[in-house]
């Protein structure tokens, strides 16, 4: 069985020219970046950009919700139905890592309290229930993997809240092979993600972390019984990642040159200039397309020179 694979949600650099990219590359789904609540409802310009949905994704775009308050959740999604009327499916936000963040339990945060990962959960259900939407969860496995003053049960909390966000009634659940400590250095781990599929059949869990290439993707799936998986840092360094893991494509991994992502870094600046994102928008992707490239140190020096996407675009077609 072919797998489904989502391309999550990644702020600043998951905007909807990028997810434009990795959609047409072969991403089943992509997330919109994680979406203040309390901003949209202000009406932030910059939170309700991150909810543009073009018109021909309505149908695989999944919008990512995080709330200072969880009584702000359901005008935060009668806001966003307001904005795109087409969506279909509401996530949240339990396993981002920023700090400010976590020391207000949102986010990563909340994972160490299984009582309040319940209430959101419940909160969650009921107001997609209402709206006929999908309620689904990202979350991490704990907050750090061991700790002598505790036992291991109470640092990887993943089997309580799994347990928790299935009694509110939410069965599909995006869960990251890595405490909210590990950070990105740490490889992530997928033992945990293999008990939760065991222990709950009744409900859709799908893989996140260390995905890179076919054989990566094809050991964590059998690794976790997963059928699905989110490919993120990855595919921020070569959005072409989901033609590998669904068309047989051939990416050239090994000493890459500049000319090698040339189609891909033209995708992308023409979905940008039709998008009308600003240059400082799109700086961050095309440095982290170029960084592991022969040639991307010149590429980058173009880059900090320039404050314009039609030169960008025409320097990236002489490569």
């Amino acid at each position: 069985m072919k797998p489904t694979l989502y391309f999550p949600p990644i702020n600043k650099l998951g905007n909807v020219s990028y997810r434009r990219i990795v959609a047409n590359a072969g991403a089943d789904f992509v997330f919109t970046e994680m979406t203040r609540v309390e901003k949209i409802l202000e009406d932030d310009e910059f939170q309700l950009r991150k909810l543009k949905i073009p018109a021909n994704m309505s149908h695989n775009t999944i919008v990512q919700l995080i709330c200072d308050d969880i009584e702000n959740l359901e005008a935060g999604i009668k806001k966003t139905l307001e904005v795109n009327p087409n969506v279909f499916e509401i996530n949240y936000n339990m396993g981002c890592p920023q700090s400010s963040m976590c020391s207000k339990e949102m986010g990563g945060g909340i994972v160490g309290n299984p009582d309040k990962v319940e209430s959101i959960a419940k909160k969650l259900y009921e107001i997609c229930t209402k709206y006929n939407l999908k309620p689904s969860i990202k979350i991490r496995i704990g907050i750090i993997r061991s700790d002598t003053r505790k036992e291991e049960s109470e640092c990887i909390t993943i089997y309580e809240n799994v347990k928790r966000i299935k009694q509110a009634g939410i069965k599909k659940i995006y869960i990251h092979g890595r405490c909210l400590r590990d950070g990105y250095h740490k490889p992530a781990t997928h033992a945990e993600i293999a008990r939760v599929v065991k222990e709950n059949p009744d409900v859709e869990i799908i893989a996140n972390g260390d995905i890179k290439d076919s054989e990566s993707l094809k050991s964590i799936l059998t690794q976790t019984g997963c059928q699905s998986a989110l490919v993120g840092r990855a595919a921020l360094e070569d959005p072409y990642i989901f033609k590998e893991l669904t068309q047989n494509y051939k990416r050239n991994k090994q000493g890459r040159e500049l000319k090698d992502i040339k189609p891909q870094l033209l995708d992308f600046l023409q979905y940008v200039i039709e998008d009308n994102l600003s240059i400082s928008q799109i700086k961050h992707n095309l440095m982290y397309m170029t960084k592991n490239t022969q040639g991307g140190a010149e590429f980058r020096k173009v880059l900090n020179n320039s404050n314009d996407v039609k030169e960008l675009e025409s320097y990236c077609k002489t490569l």
